[in-house]
C-alpha cells in the first residue's frame, strides 16, 4: 500500500485494479484505479467508476458516464460498439 493515501474505499479488484475512492477538501470524493500494491494506475479524477469488465470500465466525470480502458483512455458511450 502506497504511504501516506488515505482510501475512503477500495472496490473489487478485476483485471489487476480495483475503483479507489479518496476524499477532497469539503466532503468531496474523487475515484481512480490502483493496482494490489495500492498505487493508482489510473489517476482519481472521477466523480464513480465501476471495476474493469472485459477491458472496459463504467466511469462517471463531471455528469457523463462513459467508458475507461485499462490504459486510462476515456471512450464515450455512443462509440462503444
Amino acid at each position: 500500500m502506497a504511504k501516506g493515501l488515505i482510501f475512503l474505499e477500495i472496490g473489487h479488484f478485476s483485471e489487476g485494479l480495483a475503483p479507489a475512492i479518496v476524499p477532497l477538501e469539503g466532503g468531496k470524493t474523487k475515484t481512480g484505479f490502483v493496482n494490489k500494491r495500492g498505487e493508482f494506475v489510473i489517476e482519481a479524477v472521477h466523480d464513480s467508476a465501476e471495476p474493469f469488465f472485459r477491458g472496459l470500465a463504467h466511469i462517471e466525470r463531471n455528469g457523463r458516464q462513459s467508458y475507461l480502458t485499462l490504459e486510462g483512455t476515456e471512450i464515450r458511450w455512443d462509440e462503444v460498439k
